[in-house]
């Protein structure tokens, strides 16, 4: 998928998320657009796959937030003191999202990315939504709509 140029600039975005005081079920689906925005990665509707890109997937015990086959699976929370519970929640289900090589959860402060690549150790990178901006945090967050695999390379 091509990159399209991006409608949201990462400082709007942390603006308009980190303090947001919406909870999570309001907040999950419009945060992810906003997101998808900032990095120039087409919605899951514009997408136009919903069985390889989409919100809600369903999974047996539930829903991940949003799936991307062969990019990830992401769960959101809206503090932080629940990503660990959204960790687990994935762990749980990735196996019905066949596997995919990063495990995301978020919250209106945090964007935590997991490597999950078999037979590789875990890495994991939290990105500020403050520090979004930052390109190298932005590039974090753009692999993993573009190219999930670079990741294995990080430091």
């Amino acid at each position: 998928m091509t990159p399209q140029l991006p409608t949201i600039t990462p400082r709007d975005f942390a603006d308009r998320w980190s303090n947001a005081g919406f909870g999570e079920r309001q907040s999950a689906q419009p945060f992810f657009i906003d997101l998808y925005a900032v990095v120039g990665h087409p919605t899951p509707a514009a997408y136009g796959d919903p069985e390889r890109f989409t919100f809600e997937k369903s999974v047996p015990g539930g829903f991940a937030d949003a799936y991307f086959e062969e990019h990830f699976g992401w769960e959101f929370r809206g503090q932080d003191a629940q990503l660990d519970s959204a960790f687990d929640q994935l762990l749980r289900y990735q196996v019905h999202l066949k596997t995919p090589p990063l495990l995301i959860v978020s919250s209106f402060q945090t964007i935590r990315i997991q490597t999950n690549f078999p037979g590789m150790e875990t890495a994991r990178y939290d990105v500020n939504i403050g520090e979004i901006e930052q390109p190298d945090r932005l590039e974090l967050v753009r692999d993993a709509f573009f190219a999930p695999r670079t990741s294995r390379d990080e430091p």
